[in-house]
């Protein structure tokens, strides 16, 4: 049964918001279609703003209302049934192995160290016979760190990922964070000596510098 009443409900409070000053949703739930809890003009302002984005979660029976409101996303639901809302469209990243018949390379863009991940990656796909990996902006370090690696982390992602060589790259561009623009090289040069590698290993390049990396490397399974 529906609440009977001669004339609509007057409200003791205003709406705490109105709908264009609400931010992006993702669903609606309508728990029943009493008129204190659906209202016709609330739905159509809604689905104005958001569209079929906007995904709605009624029980059974109402779908049908809801297409006359034009609402197009959804879902009719009876006791103890589930549904899952979709990802939200997040813009994520990822690196980029490059798998050739005789040759691999890797490159990760962006990235902080997570050791067990690198090694995972060399395991699987390595050896790799060069990466480019990021050195620069990284400082301050409690800030950055998530997000770019400093050059002696660099060195170990080289090592993880049993790269055969590196260069550096994500440096010397952009004023990007608080370090020094030629740092990174520099810092880069104390990490080899650190963990007993060479130039040769693990390099970095002028701006418009070609380099030839040395053909070394055995025939890939």
């Amino acid at each position: 049964m529906f609440p009977v009443t001669v004339v609509f409900p007057k409200r003791f409070r205003s709406a705490a918001c109105q709908v264009d000053e609400l931010p992006e949703i993702n669903a609606v739930l309508i728990s029943h279609n009493h008129y204190d809890h659906l209202d016709a003009n609330s739905v159509r302002t809604l689905n104005g703003r958001f569209g079929p984005r906007l995904r709605w979660y009624v029980p059974l029976g109402l779908k049908s209302w809801m297409r006359d409101m034009s609402c197009d996303n959804v879902v009719e639901l009876d006791w103890w049934e589930e549904d899952v809302i979709p990802d939200v469209p997040d813009v994520l990243w990822g690196g980029f192995c490059v798998i050739g018949r005789r040759r691999r390379f890797y490159f990760p863009g962006d990235t902080g160290y997570v050791g067990v991940m690198f090694k995972q990656i060399g395991q699987k796909y390595g050896p790799f016979d060069l990466a480019a990996l990021p050195i620069g902006a990284y400082e301050p370090r409690d800030f950055m760190s998530c997000q770019h690696c400093d050059p002696e982390e660099a060195v170990l992602i080289h090592k993880d990922l049993r790269a055969r060589q590196s260069v550096g790259i994500h440096w010397g561009t952009f004023t990007l964070a608080n370090e020094f623009y030629v740092k990174p090289p520099q810092k880069l040069a104390e990490a080899l000596r650190k963990h007993n590698l060479t130039k040769k290993d693990f390099f970095t390049m002028n701006l418009g510098e070609t380099r030839l990396v040395a053909d070394e490397c055995s025939e890939v399974d």
